[in-house]
């Protein structure tokens, strides 16, 4: 998935690509209905199987997938690790034939963006929800690099991008309270205290 460069902003008037995961074919009708009308249009593309949904993704950088909480449990069993799939795929959106508040709190809580009940959302509420999710998950994307940035930049010289004194400092604590010496007792290197942070 493309994920935009810090500072640009998403195109507004771009239609949103969404990759439908479902094998019911009266289920991607209604939801290629709800987002093909209006001003807020979708682009929908449907595979029924996530094998496809794969070959899908690495050739298209699609702004959302949609599929429902079957498919959803099959993309967490294959991408188990919930920060890892967040950064690999596009928001999920779970949309589902009934409201289930303890199913959607816990897909909510397994990664997905949201979770819609289809039959009683309205295409307006739904569009809307797969443009909130295609925010949320940029900005959350943009947080987590600038907090890599800060991380980086109070670590390492600005000049050599090396480590600093503090990112040593915090190195040796990590390594020497670790290792133990020849009686089991923890070995201790003599670092200075102006290089602790």
């Amino acid at each position: 998935m493309a994920i935009l460069q810090s500072g640009s902003e998403p195109d507004a008037s771009a239609p949103r690509t969404a990759l439908l995961v479902s094998r019911d074919a009266s289920c991607s009708n209604r939801v290629r209905e709800f987002l093909t009308v209006g001003s807020g249009a979708v682009v929908l593309e449907r595979v029924p199987t996530l094998n496809e949904a794969r070959a899908r993704l690495e050739a298209f950088a699609f702004d959302v997938m949609l599929t429902d909480p079957a498919g959803f449990a099959e993309v967490c069993a294959a991408w188990p690790d919930a920060p890892r799939r967040a950064d690999l795929l596009p928001p999920i959106i779970v949309l589902a034939d009934r409201d289930d508040p303890e199913q959607a709190l816990a897909v909510l809580r397994d990664g997905a963006q949201d979770y819609l009940d289809i039959h009683g959302e309205s295409p307006r509420r739904i569009v809307r929800c797969v443009r909130h999710a295609i925010e949320r998950h940029r900005l959350i994307a943009e947080l987590r690099e600038a907090k890599q940035r800060a991380q980086f930049a109070a670590t390492h010289d600005p000049l050599t991008q090396l480590p600093n004194r503090c990112a040593t400092a915090r190195a040796l604590r990590c390594s020497t309270s670790t290792s133990t010496g020849s009686r089991g007792s923890t070995t201790r290197s003599d670092t200075p205290r102006a290089t602790r942070c």
